[in-house]
């Protein structure tokens, strides 16, 4: 027992031993340096970071929107862009570290687990250590992953680094050894708090397995599939059903740009396929990487021996590695524009192909050749940083840069030409379609007709306050709030307590028709179907724990001396 124990230690030690070195060579240029690049999202999630940490300190731990976003007007980018797992990170910055600082360590975390979740899944299938470990630096190495981190700054993206291998590993779990879907619902519960689109191609390599599999399917494989997706369902209902909720109460920019993106204009061409470049912060390397490539070519030979899971995961990598090309005619899959570029099927591509490459690197019996193959994928990886160490990666900030800074336009322009705050925003997606001119449109109480009127108000969190005078009344007055469902206005008068509609103007602002002078609050608050599922997500949470204390229980009963 104690030399079983030693050998389960001394495997751990290695596992967190390779992981943290793994990171720490991927992060490199963020431990390097005190400065952080930026590229295209990472202001975004920079102000994630920032608004979250806000929200905590009022007292709000699970925000629906971020109050002061956008000149004060208001975002609610948690409502549909989750940011629970932002939530260390978000303390760190209140705790006094730098932004900047915070976001690196929110990437270096990521890293490190999504290293660690992919050695999980290889050295299960297979059964290798060192095959495993291969694997792993290859998909923490690899092209799309290092786009995602220093160019894109996709870091929803790059925490779904952590919980795919854990889907195919509870796909494995479920059909192969008819073992529990816990594996499995932690993946896709991990993967809804992370990033949506990623779970939705999850969602489909779900089905692909169940169909493939379904003739030799049990019942006890069905409902465990089943009470797993019931059980993620369950813990991350508090977001999904409340934001499909604002996905239907009004038309967002994201809608409209999904709705008429070209995907075309964003397929690959083959050469692209095998880029190896990062020496400008435009290039983008939206493949695996060559190591990863050979690897699973390697897989074919001897293939007898490669079992049917091995084979589907493999067709599924080639498939989604080719499907981004622009042979494919992809201005008439409407239906896909969700995904808004083709190229985001890497990272399918790049989990699924680790395990015809694990099956490989399993294969090899000499120590000397799996040691050339991990030199070689240390070696691809550290060409990839040698190039990106020039003069062209000089744009970003430093510890010293806050995030008002940021705001201000002291960093760079906050609006970049755009009719909302790039710098908090990115893209605007979660603004409504038809929002106002916020470079122009001062935060003030406006009539209906735009004119401002001379009412001041007062903000705490969520909520605006404001007293009307007797002239007034009979007018319907707009608000310097961004409208989203779940505003909630009362007036308080000498009569005592009234509550009133919210009205969405032209401008998707909120705005309330005044009967009575008197004093007003209008405030953000959860709406019943929000609230419902707050308290769902809650008592699930409460019965797994329940369930997990009863069965150490059990086992440490079962385990007793007789």
């Amino acid at each position: 027992m104690r030399i079983r124990f030693a050998a389960v230690r001394s495997k751990t030690l290695c596992l967190l031993f390779m992981a943290l070195v793994s990171s720490c060579l991927f992060c490199y240029p963020l431990l390097s340096s005190s400065f952080l690049h930026i590229g295209h999202d990472h202001f975004f999630h920079l102000s994630r970071i920032a608004g979250l940490a806000e929200a905590l300190q009022r007292g709000d731990l699970l925000p629906v929107l971020y109050p002061l976003k956008n000149n004060g007007f208001g975002y609610a980018s948690p409502a549909f862009y989750n940011d629970i797992l932002l939530t260390p990170f978000a303390l760190l910055y209140l705790l006094g570290m730098p932004l900047s600082s915070a976001c690196k360590a929110a990437v270096i975390t990521s890293v490190f687990f999504g290293y660690i979740s992919m050695y999980k899944l290889i050295r299960e299938v297979y059964g290798k250590e060192a095959g495993a470990h291969i694997t792993a630096m290859a998909y923490t190495f690899c092209c799309y992953h290092m786009t995602d981190v220093y160019i894109r700054g996709a870091y929803g993206e790059v925490a779904a680094f952590i919980f795919f291998p854990l889907v195919f590993l509870g796909l494995y779990r479920i059909f192969i050894k008819n073992r529990s879907g816990k594996v499995y619902s932690a993946g896709m519960t991990g993967l809804i708090l992370s990033h949506n689109l990623t779970f939705l191609f999850a969602c489909v390599i779900t089905v692909i397995f169940f169909l493939l599999y379904r003739k030799t399917c049990t019942s006890r494989q069905l409902r465990t599939l089943f009470r797993s997706l019931l059980f993620s369902f369950l813990l991350t209902v508090w977001f999904t059903l409340p934001m499909i909720e604002q996905l239907g109460a009004q038309e967002l920019i994201v809608d409209y740009y999904a709705a008429g993106s070209d995907l075309s204009a964003q397929a690959l061409s083959v050469s692209d396929l095998f880029a190896d470049t990062l020496r400008t912060p435009s290039d983008f390397l939206t493949c695996t990487g060559l190591c990863l490539l050979m690897l699973t070519l390697l897989s074919f030979y001897p293939d007898k021996k490669c079992t049917r899971f091995t084979r589907i995961c493999r067709t599924i990598g080639i498939v989604c590695l080719l499907l981004p090309l622009k042979y494919v005619p992809w201005k008439y899959l409407f239906f896909l524009r969700v995904i808004q570029f083709p190229w985001r099927l890497m990272i399918i591509a790049t989990t699924a192909l680790c395990l015809p490459a694990g099956y490989a690197l399993s294969r090899i019996r000499r120590p000397a050749v799996l040691i050339i193959a991990g030199l070689l994928v240390f070696s691809e990886h550290v060409y990839h940083l040698a190039t990106m160490q020039n003069d062209s990666w000089n744009f970003g900030i430093t510890p010293a840069v806050t995030y008002e800074d940021i705001t201000s336009g002291k960093v760079i322009d906050p609006y970049y030409s755009a009719h909302y705050m790039r710098v908090e925003l990115a893209g605007g997606d979660y603004l409504p379609l038809h929002t106002v001119d916020f470079r122009t449109y001062t935060p003030e109480i406006r009539d209906g007709s735009g004119n401002i009127l001379p009412v001041s108000f007062t903000r705490e969190g969520t909520s605006i306050s404001f007293t009307v005078p007797p002239e007034y009344t009979g007018k319907t007055l707009v608000l310097p709030l961004t409208w989203y469902k779940g505003y909630q206005a009362e007036m308080t008068s000498a009569s005592g307590k009234e509550k009133l509609s919210v009205l969405r103007s032209e401008q998707a602002l909120v705005s309330v028709h005044i009967e009575k002078a008197g004093q007003y609050r209008v405030a953000y608050q959860l709406t019943p179907l929000a609230l419902t599922c707050r308290i769902l997500s809650l008592l699930t949470v409460l019965y797994l724990l329940y369930r997990s204390i009863v069965s150490r229980s059990s086992g440490m009963t079962h385990r007793l001396p007789k």
